[in-house]
């Protein structure tokens, strides 16, 4: 059998994961759904491109603040730009604001398209359906998001636990004043989603330590 060369399987380990980047912090090689990338805008300020779209040559930091930080500390921003560029120390909670906007976004298509459940009544009323992911707002009471986790703890669900929006944010996202409690189906949505979520998990907790749940691996991006 034709051994395989070193560039072919490159390109069948990238077809697998995303396309391959180099984070200019950790100089690692990581898919892209790990990074976040960065532009310089036409002032030669450094903004934060999380959709990847913007025109100019992308540089690239694992999302994380711990290494975008890093990065603007070691200066690897200007080494790689190779000029002039102002890296704001804001730019983490710039990176982390519109990821958080994305998943936000997310949740309000999944509501258009009747791919997500919420309200107490609601929600408790998903008996055995699967579900992608259950969100509760970290701002919420004890008593009711206590009840909902032993409820489905005790159906042995394997959909992860979200923790990271407030009941505002949720409640922007999905139409309402405030939402607590919401499903989210099983769908493209729901994968996009927890994509951004892992993300956003460079920046804050998708799920408050206080509250006993452990955050699966696949949502963790470790620097």
């Amino acid at each position: 059998m034709k051994a395989r060369q070193p560039n072919e399987t490159a390109r069948v380990q990238e077809s697998a994961t995303g396309r391959m980047r180099l984070c200019l912090a950790s100089g690692q090689r990581r898919p892209e759904a790990d990074l976040v990338r960065f532009v310089m805008d036409p002032e030669g300020v450094l903004i934060p491109d999380v959709a990847a779209k913007l025109p100019g040559r992308g540089l690239w930091v694992i999302s994380s603040r711990q290494c975008i930080d890093q990065a603007i500390r070691k200066k690897s921003f200007v080494r790689a730009a190779k000029g002039a560029l102002k890296a704001e120390s804001a730019i983490a909670d710039q990176a982390a604001e519109l990821i958080s906007r994305r998943c936000l976004n997310l949740l309000g298509l999944a509501r258009r398209a009747g791919q997500i459940t919420f309200g107490f009544e609601k929600v408790k009323a998903v008996r055995g359906r699967p579900f992608a992911a259950l969100i509760e707002a970290r701002d919420g009471s004890s008593d009711g998001r206590n009840k909902i986790l032993d409820l489905f703890s005790a159906r042995a669900s394997n959909a992860p636990i979200i923790g990271c929006f407030t009941g505002s944010e949720l409640g922007l996202a999905l139409g309402r004043d405030y939402v607590v409690h919401a499903a989210l189906e099983i769908g493209v949505l729901a994968q996009r989603f927890l994509s951004e979520v892992r993300r956003l998990g460079g920046f804050r907790e998708i799920c408050p330590k206080n509250w006993g749940v452990e955050v699966p691996e696949n949502l963790i991006i470790t620097p």
